[in-house]
């Protein structure tokens, strides 16, 4: 998916005839029609951009997370899906770090298997699927 030339148009009314395409050969057609599409209005887009990482919003975009959610979806970036479940366990639970053995004994690659039920990760950012 490209600009349409309507995007195209608010792009460069918005930043001006060069700087405008400018703009768009830094981040590309696909990427700025995706937030576009996303309901960023072309005067927030370079805010937007600023604010959350190019890199964040295709991961975003990746796992169908609306624009408008992404601050609330966004659970942080993670190795692995066993890293992101040890760091929710810690978030969440209460338990002592301290506790013995059997307690500690967690299948964290099962334990991360059911999480993921929930989340969406692309380029090791993760979502809360709301």
């Amino acid at each position: 998916m490209s600009l349409t030339e309507m995007q195209r148009t608010e792009l460069q009314e918005e930043f001006g005839m060069e700087a405008a395409e400018d703009f768009i050969g830094l981040h590309g057609d696909e990427f700025l029609a995706s937030i576009l599409d996303g309901g960023i209005d072309a005067g927030e887009i370079e805010k937007f951009i600023d604010e959350h990482g190019e890199e964040k919003i295709k991961s975003a975009l990746d796992c169908g997370v609306s624009l408008d959610d992404i601050g609330e979806a966004y659970q942080g970036g993670f190795g692995s899906d066993r890293e992101f479940a040890m760091e929710m366990a810690d978030q969440i639970s209460d338990l002592p770090k301290d506790m013995p053995w059997p307690y500690t004994c967690i299948d964290w690659g099962h334990a991360a298997q059911e999480l993921m039920m929930d989340y969406s990760e692309s380029g090791g950012h993760y979502w809360r699927n709301l």
